[in-house]
């Protein structure tokens, strides 16, 4: 993103952002005067239903035998080929999940902030790879931002994306204790002994 942004600007003499854009897309990422590492938690939660969503979605092919279902469909069968209709089974069979999952995760990360606002209270995301790219586009222009605050933003967006990952894994970890009844302190344990 940044040697994109760089090119356009030093060729083309554009500035995706310009500087006010610019200004605050840093300034919405960095780490102390911004709720981005909070954002981050919240966006955290948004992967780990999406994980849930995808594991529920990949159990419901698989129980309710939607391949099997496809491939044996009456329209399907006047239309299409057993080799096309096993195709497109294996293609659900393996994706669904996944699609559906990365869908409800878009309407999460691109509804939160609207969300936020319609409420009239701070809720928002910070996803680490929207929060690189608009780092990335906003130092790429022609703006100069001091070293400094550079290097603070840069170490928020490494923030941002750990307590991605980090509050990700959590939420699904003890949802994962709680499935398999384990205690506290068994989960504790199996915490541990990762």
């Amino acid at each position: 993103m940044f040697l994109s942004a760089w090119l356009i600007n030093h060729y083309l003499h554009y500035s995706i952002f310009n500087f006010t854009e610019a200004k605050s897309q840093m300034y919405s990422n960095h780490p102390l005067y911004s709720a981005s590492l909070i954002y981050a938690t919240i966006t955290g939660v948004f992967l780990s239903l999406s994980g849930i969503v995808i594991g529920y979605f990949d159990n419901k092919v698989v129980y309710s035998e939607i391949a099997q279902r496809i491939i044996k469909h009456p329209k399907l069968v006047l239309k299409y080929s057993l080799e096309k209709r096993q195709k497109i089974a294996a293609f659900v069979e393996k994706n669904l999940g996944g699609i559906v999952g990365n869908i409800f995760l878009g309407f999460c990360l691109g509804m939160a902030g609207n969300i936020g606002k319609f409420l009239g209270i701070p809720f928002d995301i910070r996803h680490v790879t929207i929060s690189s790219g608009n780092f990335a586009i906003a130092i790429g222009g022609e703006q100069s931002f001091k070293l400094d605050l550079i290097i603070t933003v840069f170490l928020g967006v490494i923030y941002i994306g750990l307590i991605n990952i980090a509050s990700s894994f959590l939420i699904s970890f003890i949802v994962a204790c709680r499935s398999r009844s384990l205690s506290w302190k068994q989960s504790l344990k199996v915490l541990v002994g990762l």
